[in-house]
């Protein structure tokens, strides 16, 4: 399993806290920007900012 370039199965950590800060990493600035939510009408966050900026933008 491979969550990004830098977090790899396998990998060592001087800490107990290191991997959880890695995992933190991904989950709060990869996954949840990029994953559609079904309030956000299935867009991702970044989607849905976007076209909210862009609906307001044109009223």
């Amino acid at each position: 399993m491979v969550l990004d370039h830098d977090l790899e199965l396998g990998d060592r950590f001087d800490t107990h806290a290191d991997p959880k800060a890695k995992l933190f990493d991904y989950i709060e600035v990869f996954y949840n920007l990029e994953r559609r939510h079904s309030t956000l009408r299935y867009l991702s966050p970044g989607q849905f900012e976007r076209a909210a900026r862009m609906e307001q933008a044109a009223a």
